[in-house]
């Protein structure tokens, strides 16, 4: 990689998204204890240099609230000459055993493939996994439904931090999924 490569923001659309999408806002410190993006930036530099990227946090929300900034976000997607891409960055379950954490994180994967916002929330909640990007990830499949995407979901990979480190009894789970049409 080489030294001055960057990947820009596009401001013109973080300006669109907190104007037309309810609950959005311009506030660069939501990013300051989140590293989903700083985990994606040296990926897109690699595949995508010239990219312009706009980084989105969620904090909380209601099935209700993703269902409506879901269809705002469809609408303001639709009318763009060029669609962006969207990439969801998200750890799995945090800190339980590696059995414990594999188990959970297990019943979320399995609820994102079958391509049911609603139903991978409420799979999380009820089942304590503190998957961190589970909001971002019903809001991009919510987002694909309301613009009329046919989409399934591609598991390509998946392992916990005792995969790396050897140690088993708090583990980080983490996961590769394209959501493809």
């Amino acid at each position: 990689m080489s030294e001055t490569t960057r990947i820009d923001g596009d401001f013109d659309l973080a300006q669109r998204l907190a104007d037309e999408v309810d609950g959005f806002q311009l506030d660069a410190a939501a990013h300051a204890g989140e590293h989903g993006i700083e985990v994606q930036l040296p990926i897109l530099e690699q595949i995508a240099p010239k990219a312009k990227v706009v980084g989105v946090a969620l904090h909380n929300g209601t099935w209700g609230d993703i269902k409506l900034a879901a269809s705002q976000l469809a609408s303001l997607i639709s009318s763009m000459e060029t669609p962006p891409l969207l990439i969801i960055s998200s750890d799995m379950n945090h800190y339980a055993d590696d059995a414990e954490g594999r188990r959970r994180d297990r019943m979320a994967l399995d609820a994102l493939s079958e391509c049911d916002p609603e139903k991978l929330i409420d799979v999380c909640r009820e089942n304590e996994v503190s998957m961190c990007g589970l909001l971002p990830a019903a809001l991009v499949m919510e987002t694909l439904h309301q613009m009329g995407k046919q989409f399934r979901v591609e598991e390509l990979d998946y392992a916990t931090s005792a995969d790396v480190n050897g140690e088993k009894s708090t583990v980080v789970g983490y996961a590769g999924a394209l959501l493809l049409g």
